[in-house]
């Protein structure tokens, strides 16, 4: 099982509650703060609470929330649990923190070679492509990443552990499991 896009500002993001306004945030008001003072933590950028509306962040313009762009969403994982082969919708990039728990499995496709993903998956999922004409956008795409890489698709693998972020790239295709 695999909960996804889990609504923080309902259940909690991990993170303290973050800044209430833009206005809060700063470089010098996290450097005045020492590290083991909650509010430095409540203030941070770091903070996926606080990223949206950090200083030259151009989200900090749009006051609405957008659960999952300018809001987090809470992910949960478990023993086999997998997050299928995707990219983030309008190609955006992603921020992801791993607050505990074993190691997550990650594998990812470089933006740049996002063509040659797709390729793959027209090759082998013609059929039900026809089918589901937006398969690649339903997040429900299992694809061997040793298939990938013996037809010439470039993939990365990384572990990821509690306590560590990993950054994804525009366009860039990703899946793994918990």
């Amino acid at each position: 099982e695999y909960g996804n896009d889990v609504d923080a500002a309902t259940y909690w993001s991990g993170f303290p509650a973050g800044a209430t306004s833009a206005d809060d945030l700063s470089k010098a008001r996290v450097a005045s703060l020492s590290l083991d003072d909650p509010a430095y933590y409540a203030a941070s950028g770091w903070n996926l609470n606080n990223i949206a509306l950090w200083p030259g962040s151009l989200l900090r313009r749009h006051d609405a929330p957008l659960p999952g762009v300018n809001t987090p969403w809470l992910y949960l994982g478990m023993l086999f649990g997998t997050f299928p082969w995707h990219n983030e919708d309008n190609y955006f990039e992603s921020i992801n923190y791993h607050h505990a728990g074993a190691p997550k499995q990650w594998y990812g496709v470089p933006g740049a070679e996002a063509a040659a993903f797709e390729d793959v998956v027209r090759r082998f999922y013609k059929q039900r492509l026809l089918e589901v004409p937006d398969l690649l956008h339903r997040i429900n795409l299992q694809v061997s990443p040793a298939k990938l890489i013996a037809l010439g698709v470039p993939v990365k693998r990384l572990t990821q552990r509690a306590g560590e972020f990993v950054v994804t790239f525009p366009q860039a295709f990703h899946g793994g499991f918990s």
